[in-house]
């Protein structure tokens, strides 16, 4: 049986990095620029780094359970279940004007080689009744990109899935990291010698 999909609206964000950070700017929807967040439709965070420093950082204390050797995208992997509970989560799932931060857990493959994240599988769970939502589940692929003489391991896909309480009705956010490009200048600042007194 195959899956019914509606395209609800495609958009493009322009996204730049500063260190570990990222910065969004607007986001085109249609033919005209909106904030970045919009209240209508699916909308994700966090591919960039967010999502994984919560999964891998203390104050989440994850637990991590059930290693194995794999292999993703022709590399081999560790890949691991981890949990999150619910007091410690930083994921905040976003409803018809509510907000929750649920328990979560999922999978997360971590190359051998270079002990980089290669992708992250998470969903919700324990969702509380009242919430709007019954169903969430995000993944994100990571992979290595040529920018300019250099690889950099990055984000290159992420889906995001939500359904509403009680029916079939999902959403599905879908979004693909390409054109990744390196911006440099470089500056010499140099001082004229003082005048020679007479």
């Amino acid at each position: 049986m195959g899956e019914l999909i509606a395209l609800y609206d495609a958009a493009r964000t322009l996204v730049w990095s500063l260190g570990i950070l990222y910065h969004g700017s607007a986001a085109r929807l249609h033919s005209c620029w909106e904030p970045a967040y919009i209240s209508r439709g699916s909308w994700s965070t966090g591919e960039f780094a967010s999502t994984l420093q919560a999964i891998l950082s203390p104050a989440s204390d994850a637990l991590f359970t059930k290693k194995r050797s794999t292999s993703l995208e022709n590399r081999p992997a560790w890949r691991y279940d981890f949990m999150i509970e619910q007091p410690r989560s930083s994921w905040q799932v976003y409803a018809g004007g509510s907000r929750y931060r649920p328990a979560y857990g999922g999978t997360i493959w971590i190359d051998k080689e270079t002990s980089r994240v290669l992708r992250i599988e998470m969903d919700a769970r324990n969702i509380p009744n009242e919430f709007p939502l019954d169903h969430v589940e995000s993944a994100v692929d990571y992979s290595f990109v040529n920018i300019g003489a250099k690889k950099y391991l990055l984000p290159t896909h992420s889906e995001s899935l939500s359904c509403n309480r009680g029916t079939t009705e999902c959403t599905r956010n879908s979004i693909d990291f390409r054109n990744y490009k390196k911006y440099g200048a470089e500056s010499n600042v140099t001082f004229d010698s003082p005048p020679a007194s007479k």
